[in-house]
């Protein structure tokens, strides 16, 4: 059996390696460590991709309740601030950890931006609805080039009892189409 996995990268336990075309990255540690290993190996991408992606969802958020881009990143921080409380401290751990990461690379990007990413798509489905009094109503989707799924599991799902967690992104091309808020 051929093995076509490539090696891109190590920081601390972690490392990040190409399988075919698929790049992948392991982490291990506590969740501070995770995150600086996440941040240091993924840091050109994670820049990259989140400041860009926060534009891109603040002028979503700007269009579909007819403001400003402005407007939209408003929209965006106040979903980050409704759904902070709701994030796991070892998650916030872990966004400290790349956040400190990216800063060490000279990233503008700090754990507010972090958060603010991996919460925004929450803040559309709440903050960016063109009217929150009809949430049944139709509204079209476009297409969209970015998407995403995780999964997570704890306590007794665990054998150990610790907490796992994994997320993807990908570039596939959909056409989406949803009623409300969703």
């Amino acid at each position: 059996m051929h093995d076509d996995r490539k090696t891109l990268g190590r920081y601390g336990k972690g490392s990040l390696e190409l399988q075919g075309d698929i790049v992948v990255l392991h982490v291990k540690g506590a969740a501070y460590e995770r995150g600086y290993q996440h941040g240091h190996l993924l840091r050109d991408r994670i820049d990259r991709t989140a400041s860009r992606g926060l534009t891109g969802a603040a002028a979503v958020c700007a269009l579909a309740i007819g403001g400003t881009l402005e407007d939209g990143f408003e929209r965006l921080r106040r979903g980050r601030e409704e759904a902070a409380g709701y994030v796991p401290p070892e998650f916030r751990e872990e966004l400290r950890g790349m956040a400190d990461a990216l800063a060490a690379a000279g990233s503008p990007l700090d754990f507010d931006d972090l958060l603010l990413w991996n919460t925004m798509y929450d803040s559309w489905c709440f903050f960016a609805h063109p009217d929150p009094s009809d949430p049944a109503a139709t509204y079209p989707r476009e297409p969209y080039t970015i998407g995403c799924s995780s999964f997570s599991a704890w306590g007794t799902r665990r054998a150990t009892g610790a907490s796992s967690s994994a997320r993807t992104w990908t570039t596939s091309t959909c056409r989406a189409s949803s009623r409300g808020a969703s």
